[in-house]
């Protein structure tokens, strides 16, 4: 016998449709680790960050990543305990400290890239060039939507609470 699903959640409105999908995408990343630490959101995305402009500060990877202060600490913590990055001052301004990918990292991040092409290929399959345009489109105009809104407004204290 077929369940019914609630009008809800047959046709839910695209934030939770988008916030399904990385769900989908988060077990897939988990499932398919090669490294406990790969199935890890954070460490996931300071690799990927890295993996394109290493040498940064980690303060330029909580603006890439969208990520909290903290969270990139303890997460960069954890990668260099592991071998994955190393921390060096910079030559130019000691007060700065830029974060290298070790050779271990770039292997790391080059299989967590093959994986996310591996699931890219799994949601994008049987949809048109077009679509994909269309896609992108819409999703950049959310992201922008709620950027701006965040970027806005004061973030709440939730000591008071």
């Amino acid at each position: 016998m077929e369940q019914k699903k609630c009008h809800c959640c047959s046709n839910p409105p695209p934030p939770m449709l988008i916030n399904e999908i990385s769900r989908l995408f988060q077990e897939w990343m988990h499932r398919t680790r090669v490294e406990p630490l790969q199935g890890q959101h954070s460490c996931r995305m300071l690799l990927r960050s890295l993996g394109h402009m290493e040498g940064c500060t980690q303060l330029d990877l909580v603006k890439e990543t969208h990520l909290k202060p903290p969270t990139v600490s303890v997460t960069l913590k954890k990668l260099e305990e592991n071998g994955f990055v190393e921390r060096k001052t910079d030559e130019h301004d000691l007060r700065a400290i830029r974060v290298f990918l070790t050779d271990k990292g770039r292997k790391l991040n080059e299989s967590t890239i093959a994986r996310c092409k591996m699931a890219d290929d799994i949601f994008m399959s049987d949809i048109s060039e077009e679509e994909v345009e269309i896609l992108l489109r819409v999703l950049t105009k959310m992201r922008n939507n709620m950027l701006q809104r965040l970027e806005s407004e004061p973030e709440p204290d939730h000591e008071a609470d």
